[in-house]
This record gives C-alpha cells, structure tokens and sequence, in this order.
C-alpha cells in the first residue's frame, strides 16, 4: 500500500500489516522512530497521481453526469485509453523526432517525406 505521510499512523499501519501487505508511507518529521521506506517505490505513486489528474480533465468524469455506474464504468475505460493513446503517440513522435536529427545530415528528402506523414498535435 502506497500513501503520503498524512496515512502514517499506527492504527493504519496495523491494519495493513493484518492484511499482509507492505506499507510504503514516509515516516512523518515529529514520529520518534522514524521508519524506512523504499523510496524508489514510493516514487511510483506520482505517476498514479497524474493518471488520476489527467482523468479528472474530462468534465464528465469529473462531475459524474452518468447515472448508472456501468456507463460511468464504460467512459472511464474510453478514458483511460484515449489517455494511454496519447502517451504512446507522444512517445512515437519523440522517437521519429531523434531519429530524424541523426539522419538530418545524411538524407534531407526522408526529413520532408517524413515530417508530411506526422501528424500535428
């Protein structure tokens, strides 16, 4: 279980502990023993957190127009992909971007035929 140090109190970390599962919770500045967290872990929570942010941009998600939870259910879906989408197309053109500097020298036609097919964002 991953949270910020506002979740870190004994009583949760009991709970967790029952469940036999690992609390990965910064130990709060006045806690008299501090304890250790895998940090490289813990980092992974901001990605979860800005998934969480981007969702929040589509205003139905947000505001919760749908009535029923299997449509809420099917459009965070929809959203969920459309984001992912996103990434990968960004990732895409980053790539064909770095490819086309190193070939920038070589060949200056594939540049132009290549920058007419990318599509604008």
């Amino acid at each position: 279980m991953i949270a910020d140090r506002g979740y870190d109190m004994n009583n949760i970390l009991e709970l967790i502990e029952k469940q036999q599962a690992t609390a990965v919770i910064p130990s709060r500045k006045h806690r008299k023993i501090q304890r250790t967290c895998d940090w490289w872990l813990y980092k992974e929570r901001h990605l979860v957190e800005c998934l969480f942010n981007k969702r929040k941009h589509y205003r139905r998600l947000a505001t919760r127009y749908d009535k029923l939870s299997c449509t809420f259910a099917a459009f965070l879906s929809l959203a969920s992909i459309l984001l992912w989408l996103k990434t990968k197309a960004a990732q895409m053109e980053h790539a064909i971007k770095k490819e086309i500097s190193v070939r920038i020298g070589e060949d200056e036609v594939f540049y132009t035929s290549l920058k007419s097919v990318l599509p604008q964002y």
